[in-house]
């Protein structure tokens, strides 16, 4: 054989077995910031599980942090990868996703997410499962060196939380030995008019049911869980019930009234109510009625007009006969209000203001709403009685309830409003050719008769312009431009 095709022929076989050789094994380490804490630590099947942490990279749709979990404990020693990446994913390491963040929390790297525990079999019962946040900060789809992060959570059967006040809820979950058997939830006794609620259990004997907590006196209760199938109670759970007081309003003027009302108290006691600057000194409230006291099961209302005391934060506090308690914060300063309290974006809101006396007469006034600043329908000053009247108009936001807050000099205060309906617009048909008619209709522009609305089309601005009614809404009808035909739509705006 010639020399030099031999010698080619052995290079080649080296190359091969060379690149046939398995890539070893590289472990890879963690990144310990990415989970910082978690909150609970443990807690049944079902139960929402806070999590917390910063990412290395900044957080976006493009890089976001995914949150899994997994049977085993994830280490250097068991998230590795080799192989040509082949065990380096996730789904190798039967990671099951539980929730996906694709924006922070505050700043560009922190955020915090709500989980649930996923159903587990019996045999995990107060054994830990693991937690793990991953970020792929180099789009490569495969667990790298400081890309991932884990920490245990122990599954129990039982309730959580274990303390709370009238109305919240609980999460009940673990395991019953009746395979897709009926779980039946009590408070204190098996009596029917006692049933919290039920579920039907899985397969392997794991539930998870949220009830809500009813009205009794304060005390420590008894949450049963049934085997209805087996007809056998399985669990007793203890559960505090504690005082709690609410005011309304929660900001108010010195002179102003109160709402109280409690619920979780002693049965049938009198209630004192008392403020105080949370230091110094303390005063009890003169109420209404004058007497105070708990109904059968613990709850009571009354009301009380604000003494003459300097603007700031104060504590209210409710205690029965037998020194049970609860407390709640008021704030006495300037005030506004909301006319409506709830509308669509576009809306037209009337904002009034009390207490400023101040603020210096003439002072301009900024109203924002979620951090972002209301365009209002003419200048809003501070008149010399320390009031002022306004109109603004909401913005473009998502549904949802957001706080509205009005600034003068160094004054402020806040009141919410809900965002009942979002701007958009819709166009028929949805395509066409240059010279075609198209109808667009808008609503929740702003609730203005004749606001002037441009429309732009592609890369074409103001193509034309239309005008609201007294509502928000418009109807215009355009005729496409002369634009390149596209398989990708044109968007209008």
């Amino acid at each position: 054989m010639n020399k030099r095709i031999l010698a080619s022929l052995i290079t080649t076989l080296l190359i091969v077995s060379i690149l046939s050789i398995p890539t070893p094994y590289i472990k890879a380490a963690k990144y310990d910031d990415l989970i910082e804490k978690i909150s609970p630590t443990s807690g049944p099947i079902g139960v929402t599980v806070t999590v917390e942490g910063t990412a290395p990279h900044n957080i976006t749709e493009d890089y976001p942090v995914q949150i899994y979990w997994s049977y085993t404990e994830p280490t250097v020693t068991t998230v590795e990868y080799g192989y040509a990446y082949g065990y380096a994913k996730p789904s190798k390491q039967n990671w099951e996703l539980l929730e996906t963040v694709e924006e922070p929390t505050t700043g560009t790297k922190e955020y915090k997410v709500d989980i649930t525990i996923p159903y587990v079999p019996p045999t995990y019962e107060d054994k830990n499962i693991y937690i793990i946040a991953w970020q792929d900060k180099d789009n490569d789809t495969y667990v790298d060196d400081g890309e991932w992060d884990s920490i245990p959570f122990k599954v129990t059967a039982g309730i959580y939380p274990t303390t709370g006040h009238k109305g919240e809820e609980i999460v009940v979950g673990g395991w019953i030995e009746t395979s897709g058997g009926l779980v039946e939830i009590y408070w204190e006794n098996l009596n029917a008019s006692n049933k919290l609620g039920e579920t039907f259990a899985k397969a392997d004997g794991s539930f998870t049911v949220t009830v809500t907590l009813p009205d009794p006196p304060v005390g420590t209760y008894s949450i049963i869980v049934y085997d209805a199938s087996a007809k056998k109670c399985i669990g007793s759970y203890d559960f505090d019930l504690t005082p709690e007081i609410s005011l309304s309003p929660t900001r108010v003027l010195p002179g102003g009234t109160v709402t109280v009302k409690g619920t979780g108290f002693s049965a049938e006691e009198e209630i004192t109510l008392t403020i105080s600057n949370g230091t110094t000194w303390s005063k009890t409230l003169t109420t209404d009625p004058e007497t105070v006291e708990t109904d059968s099961e613990g709850s009571f209302s009354c009301t009380f007009n604000v003494p003459s005391v300097a603007y700031g934060t104060y504590t209210i506090k409710a205690e029965d006969e037998s020194g049970y308690s609860d407390e709640a914060d008021l704030t006495v300063g300037a005030i506004i209000t909301l006319s409506p309290t709830e509308g669509p974006s576009g809306t037209i809101v009337t904002i009034t203001g009390e207490g400023w006396d101040a603020v210096e007469t003439g002072t301009e006034v900024t109203v924002t709403i979620d951090g972002i600043e209301c365009p209002v329908v003419d200048t809003i000053k501070v008149r010399s009685d320390g009031t002022f009247e306004g109109e603004i108009i909401i913005p473009t936001l998502d549904v949802d309830t957001y706080t509205v807050e009005a600034t003068a000099d160094t004054i402020s205060a806040t009141e919410d409003f809900k965002v009942t309906g979002k701007t958009s617009i819709s166009v028929s048909p949805i395509s066409g050719a240059p010279g075609s008619t198209v109808t667009i209709e808008g609503v929740n522009f702003t609730a203005l008769a004749d606001v002037k609305v441009t429309i732009d089309f592609g890369p074409l601005e103001e193509v034309a312009t239309a005008k609201t009614n007294s509502t928000g809404g418009f109807s215009i009808s355009i005729t496409v431009p002369n634009l390149t035909p596209s398989a990708e739509a044109y968007v209008i705006k």
